[in-house]
């Protein structure tokens, strides 16, 4: 399928954008197919894009000649343009092993898969046709200048369209509007530039390019940018735009500086962006990592200590808040572990993480410590209530332990109560002590702090 999408892109260059002799032409899109292939499929696809190049070509070459000459001279061709995608494909493995990631690889892009693997082929290419007797000699410097270029910008424009489609999004909807309207503006400037006089505007389509690259999907961009490309070529090729000149060789060298700069603008744009998503994706993800605890997705005991000072020094400046801490510990969780092992005890863990998280309000905040020590804050509570959502989660727990992880399992919890005067590591020690001495007392219970009964007078 990819190679006939090359014979028939090769054909569409040589159709719209072509010079002479047939088989050159301004923009060669089929070098960035045969790149593509060859980093998808290896060497076994260059017999593939050896035929579609050779069945493209023919016709080119044979024109005025017999049907040897044409042969060995297709031959020759189809051989240039193998070699580039082949050299570019092993040097970009080389340089690039894991792709363009960033802006800075577009240099050795540039380098190694366009300019160094074209310079090549385009000199096979150019003598080739300067001794089967397409051009004549003072031509085959100008040739090879437009061999680079073309093949440059065409394994360019592909390249990034094959690059950015494994990064899309999966869902592009919310960006079709975006995509309309700019679909809408370039075709309109590249409309209005074809008025006399107004051959200017041509130029804002970069403008509009930059404003896809930062408000698109990468691979929608780059599609946008190579469609722009091609009808800015088209244009130029018909008369059009500012770029024409009097001399067509100076019109194709302007037209086709300015389409590559272009190009490479945008492709560096969209890296940059993605990097920038990247880089705030994973500032996310470890600010997350940093508040909360890996198994259980409760707070974590750093994050939990921060929020617990913020309440307190809330609470003492106005004594009417008042919190409530419930310190909690899963019963013989050791014995449990040896038993039934580690990844049973982590899924006791997980199983009553997830218990707080469903008796707590969403003011509350439940952490674990460490190990099978965990902690509920509650802010604006009193101890009947704080009973009350303790209960719960101890007779769920132990429900759950039983039918979910086929377990026997139970918890101990204690609570205290803030009460001015008392440094939050105070009120957390007697949390600890009233847990304590619940586990002392027979286990699976909740036991209020004594500090606590005399706030509640």
């Amino acid at each position: 399928m990819m190679g006939i999408a090359y014979f028939i892109l090769a054909r569409f260059g040589m159709h719209l954008f072509s010079l002479q002799p047939e088989n050159l032409t301004m923009i060669w899109l089929p070098g960035g197919v045969g790149l593509v292939m060859l980093l998808r499929h290896g060497l076994k696809a260059a017999p593939v894009i050896f035929l579609a190049s050779f069945l493209a070509n023919f016709n080119g070459l044979h024109i005025g000649h017999d049907i040897s000459h044409s042969v060995f001279h297709t031959f020759v061709a189809a051989f240039g343009d193998l070699l580039a995608p082949v050299w570019g494909m092993k040097m970009l493995q080389k340089s690039l092993p894991n792709g363009i990631q960033y802006s800075n690889d577009l240099f050795k892009l540039g380098l190694y898969g366009c300019l160094f693997p074209t310079l090549l082929s385009s000199s096979i290419i150019s003598a080739n046709l300067f001794f089967g007797g397409y051009i004549h000699f003072n031509e085959v410097l100008e040739t090879q200048r437009m061999l680079v270029l073309a093949d440059s910008l065409g394994i360019l424009l592909i390249y990034q369209c094959y690059a950015n489609w494994h990064k899309r999004s999966d869902d592009i909807t919310p960006q079709l509007t975006d995509l309309a309207i700019l679909v809408v503006l370039i075709s309109s400037i590249l409309v209005f530039s074809m008025s006399e006089g107004n051959d200017w505007i041509a130029f804002l389509v970069l403008p509009c390019l930059v404003m896809a690259a930062f408000r698109l999907d990468g691979w929608l961009a780059s599609l946008i940018s190579a469609g722009t490309m091609l009808c800015f070529i088209l244009l130029t090729a018909n008369g059009h735009g500012a770029l024409v000149s009097s001399s067509s060789v100076e019109t194709n060298s302007e037209m086709m500086a300015f389409v590559f700069s272009c190009a490479i603008a945008v492709y560096g744009i969209t890296l940059q962006k993605a990097h920038l998503i990247e880089t705030e994706k994973a500032k996310v993800h470890w600010q997350y990592e940093a508040q909360f605890d890996s198994l259980t997705r409760l707070q974590n005991r750093r994050a939990f200590f921060s929020i617990l000072h913020d309440e307190h020094l809330r609470a003492e400046k106005n004594h009417h808040h008042v919190y409530v801490l419930a310190a909690f510990d899963i019963d013989n969780f050791k014995q449990l572990n040896d038993t039934y092992g580690h990844a049973k005890g982590d899924i006791v863990l997980k199983t009553l993480a997830r218990t707080m998280r469903d008796a707590c309000r969403a003011k509350d905040t439940a952490a674990r410590l460490g190990g099978e020590e965990f902690i509920v804050l509650m802010p604006y509570s009193s101890i009947d209530d704080a009973m009350l959502t303790t209960d719960l989660i101890r007779e769920t727990f132990s429900h759950r332990a039983e039918e979910e992880c086929d377990v026997t399992s139970s918890v101990s919890i204690g609570i205290a109560q803030y009460r001015p005067g008392l440094e939050a590591e105070e009120i957390l020690n007697a949390a600890d002590k009233a847990l304590y001495s619940a586990k002392s007392s027979g286990k699976n219970r909740v036991v209020i702090a004594p500090e606590s009964f005399a706030s509640r007078v």
